[in-house]
């Protein structure tokens, strides 16, 4: 009796051990996946994790132009953002567009950082206030 008792709670530990691994092996696996599946989130979507904010619009040296200073935020993990793509629409008083334009931040945004970048425009008559939107940006390793 007391033989078969032990076997039964080594047989018991074993098939205990064997579910704890599997579960483990398992969440391994599923976190593996999801961390793959953010990271190609990243490459395929920069749009989703670069914010971009104007920071001010300066006139310029020369009279016919201003300054745009602009922050780009990286809240990618692992992903490096080139080559970001922007469109400005530039507004007069009545918050009406004037222009659209598209301009390029050739430098790399590193991730979890945030890169400050200046623009020099042709001023347009009666601007008031800019917008600017992030397009599109190649992900790089």
């Amino acid at each position: 009796m007391k033989k078969s008792k032990k076997i039964l709670k080594v047989i018991l530990i074993i098939i205990g051990c064997y579910l704890g691994l599997t579960i483990l092996v398992a969440f391994a696996k599923q976190c593996a996946e999801t961390t793959n599946n953010s990271l190609n989130s990243e490459k395929l979507y920069p749009v989703k994790y670069l914010e971009i904010s104007s920071l001010e619009m300066s006139p310029s040296l020369f009279g016919d132009k201003f300054t745009i200073k602009y922050k780009i935020k990286n809240t990618a993990i692992e992903t490096t953002y080139k080559d970001i793509n922007i469109e400005i629409t530039y507004y007069n008083e009545n918050r009406d567009a004037i222009e659209i334009s598209t301009t390029r931040a050739n430098s790399a945004v590193l991730p979890n950082s945030e890169q400050v970048f200046e623009l020099e425009r042709i001023k347009y008559k009666n601007l008031k206030t800019i917008s600017m939107k992030i397009k599109s940006a190649k992900g790089v390793d």
